[in-house]
């Protein structure tokens, strides 16, 4: 953590609104980026991201400053998050949509209806395969890094990693 981050911690811990601000507009974007990869639905990514920052907030004085307020603000949206895509259960599947073959069909339209199936399987999975599959592959962290922000164990983030490229390999083998 720089100094110029611990000491705006420290100021908005003592009630300075202001160097929270600061904070909240350093991290908003990366927050809001993973706040719409877990809700797939703008609206629901400004809620979430709104939220995060709301509860850091409110719990800054709990914040002891052991990682980066990114990282903290980090388990936060992923926490609520989870909880959310917990209550919707978004149980898609992917019988729900048929996707015409390949045959006869542009290279390009075949693309797009890849990347719907992708995007499709993704959310299909359950919330703590998904998370850690976008953590992995679409924030591009490392194993170590991702049992950081979820609290877990590493070997529980290599299993629950190779949970669901299992599941997304079964639910996309036509594509593959």
């Amino acid at each position: 953590m720089s100094e110029k981050e611990k000491e705006l911690l420290r100021k908005a811990k003592d009630g300075d609104e202001g160097s929270f601000e600061i904070l909240m507009k350093e991290n908003y974007q990366r927050i809001f980026q993973l706040a719409y990869r877990l809700m797939k639905n703008e609206d629901d990514a400004y809620e979430l991201t709104s939220d995060t920052f709301l509860r850091a907030y409110q719990n800054l004085n709990r914040f002891r400053g052991d990682s980066s307020f990114f990282t903290y603000l980090y388990r936060i949206c992923l926490n609520l998050g989870i909880n959310r895509l917990k209550k919707k259960r978004l149980t898609l599947s992917l019988g729900e949509r048929d996707f015409p073959t390949a045959r006869g069909v542009l290279e390009e339209e075949r693309n797009e209806k890849l990347r719907e199936a992708i995007e499709l399987a993704i959310q299909s999975l359950p919330p703590r395969e998904r998370v850690v599959f976008i953590l992995k592959e679409k924030e591009d962290k490392k194993i170590k890094e991702i049992a950081q922000i979820l609290n877990l164990k590493e070997g529980t983030v290599k299993a629950t990693y190779f949970q669901a490229v299992k599941k997304l390999r079964h639910s996309l083998k036509e594509w593959l």
